[in-house]
């Protein structure tokens, strides 16, 4: 094994360990995908570990970076793994599993199917709670399992879950306000569509443009078709333009006339939207 290093945005650091026979493109791209995933793999230090044993995985897991849902999938899967290989009776009960009327077809899938098949699998965060519910889900790992299905991985779950101190905490990491997600909707856009307001007000102090999704539909937009009043308020006080126009046209008072938002309306007109 060869010592190296990542270096996060933030300034921290973390040790690798990079083995024999990897091709250096393929280990730049361990690498990168480390630095790209700041927050999870601080808070998850196995990932890493993961990740430069098998660096061929690099590009399934970059393929759902930014979805909070796969990467805790991913998570307790390996946490899973983890726990099962250090512990005997554990492997006595998975062998059980695997003749389980409910999960015998997806242990075969799995084995049917190679990495392919564990990929398929490992975004179904309910199948990997059943299991755990199934070894007996006791004591720590339990507890971790809980800790990972309640704990933000992503900006913008942290927006969209309304969780004020982990948005700080991510943002002062050096993630970027206003990346985009799998879904190319970036943290602004969950917090307005989820009725956060404080995480709103985080996100604009820290310079998130208004522009929020690939449709070019804005902060605007989404606060007034989902009947965001409180928060299109706060927007209608800070945002000097109140008529931008997505890619199809329309503009926020159009959205909200569109899907009867009439108090909405009503406060755009008021500020002079068309």
């Amino acid at each position: 094994m060869v010592a190296d290093k990542v270096v996060f945005k933030s300034g921290t650091e973390i040790a690798l360990n990079r083995m024999e026979g990897i091709p250096d493109g393929t280990w730049a791209e361990v690498k990168e995908f480390l630095q790209n995933n700041e927050s999870v793999v601080q808070k998850h230090p196995d990932m890493a570990k993961f990740v430069c044993e098998n660096p061929s995985h690099v590009k399934m897991l970059s393929d759902f970076a930014n979805n909070s849902e796969a990467i805790k999938g991913f998570l307790t899967s390996q946490y899973m793994v983890q726990h099962v290989a250090a512990n005997k009776d554990e492997q006595e009960k998975i062998r059980a599993l695997e003749n389980d009327p409910e999960l015998k077809p997806i242990f075969e899938d799995i084995k049917k199917m190679g990495p392919a098949g564990l990929q398929k699998w490992y975004g179904d965060e309910s199948l990997m709670l059943k299991i755990s519910a199934k070894l007996g889900g006791l004591g720590t790992f339990k507890e971790t399992l809980e800790a990972l299905a309640t704990t933000p991985v992503t900006l913008h779950e942290a927006a969209r879950e309304g969780k004020v101190d982990s948005v700080k905490e991510f943002l002062a990491k050096g993630e970027a306000v206003d990346k985009k997600d799998f879904k190319g909707v970036t943290p602004l856009g969950y917090a307005v569509g989820h009725n956060q307001a404080g995480v709103v007000k985080i996100l604009l102090d820290k310079g998130a443009k208004a522009v929020v999704d690939t449709q070019g539909n804005t902060a605007l937009h989404f606060a007034a078709g989902y009947g965001r009043t409180q928060i299109l308020e706060l927007l209608l006080g800070r945002m000097k333009n109140v008529s931008p126009q997505n890619e199809q046209g329309r503009t926020p008072l159009n959205v909200a006339e569109q899907n009867g938002q009439a108090q909405c309306v009503q406060m755009l007109r008021a500020k002079g939207g068309k």
